[in-house]
């Protein structure tokens, strides 16, 4: 699980700094761009606090 939360901790550190380079420069990214990330944001953490997730590996997971 420790895993899934270092990917969540990653995609939540892409995500400040997209919000940062919008804040910045709004043409910088797309709203997609940045809901696309935030959605990504949100599965992973899910999957962190889903005990079932303790088991699988997300590197090595088919469709993942």
């Amino acid at each position: 699980m420790a895993q899934w939360v270092k990917m969540a901790e990653e995609q939540g550190e892409i995500v400040r700094i997209i919000k940062e380079e919008m804040k910045a420069d709004p043409a910088s990214h797309t709203k997609e761009e940045l809901d696309a990330a935030v959605a990504k944001l949100k599965e992973l953490k899910a999957k962190a606090d889903d005990p079932m997730n303790a088991l699988e590996d997300p590197v090595t997971k088919v469709g993942a």
